[in-house]
């Protein structure tokens, strides 16, 4: 019996690392917000701005394996994204992509980005839409993140913000830790 125990606890610590690599949206809870943003001018790539209260229009949808977000078209600067809160420390990746209608708004007037404790971050922005790449960045138990599509006229069409292969969910390195904790237990 003692010669299973090593092969039970590496069938578990595999069971938890492929379920880590393999993490969806549906490892979290996500709440659908529209939101107003500090500023005035257009939007920069880099750029921070402040989450505020109100904000109009967007909308967004969501699968286990899909984040998509719609930016406002309803004349108000507003972002529009999906938040949740980390359970626990650890490091957020997802891939995006953006783009928006043709002749949609020239540069700078709608966006794609993330949140982290009410900090939007712009990740891209109408000119050279499309854009893609892989956002990376940590969180700590309790971090309100999220991603989004961003307007600052609310005019001329919306941009579309896709997040998808979100890896790993927040709380999975507490999962393999348990794991490794229980099976060194059990060996002794």
């Amino acid at each position: 019996m003692h010669a299973k125990t090593p092969v039970l606890v590496a069938g578990i610590v595999s069971t938890f690392i492929a379920a880590a690599a393999s993490a969806d949206f549906s490892s979290a809870s996500w709440t659908l917000n529209t939101s107003g943003l500090s500023g005035g001018a257009q939007f920069a790539v880099g750029q921070t701005l402040s989450v505020q209260a109100g904000g109009g229009g967007g909308s967004g949808s969501l699968t286990a394996s899909t984040m998509e977000l719609f930016g406002g078209n309803a004349s108000a600067r507003s972002l529009s994204w999906y938040s949740t809160v980390a359970s626990g420390a650890g490091t957020i990746s997802v891939d995006w992509a953006y783009s928006s209608a043709p002749g949609n708004d020239s540069a700078g007037w709608d966006g794609a980005g993330w949140v982290l404790n009410g900090v939007f971050t712009v990740l891209a922005i109408n000119a050279g839409s499309p854009a893609s790449g892989t956002l990376t960045f940590s969180v700590n138990a309790g971090d309100t993140f999220g991603f989004g599509a961003a307007t600052v006229d609310g005019l001329f069409g919306s941009g579309t913000a896709t997040f998808t292969n979100f890896v790993p969910a927040p709380g999975a390195v507490g999962l393999l830790a348990m794991a490794g904790l229980a099976g060194s237990r059990r060996r002794r």
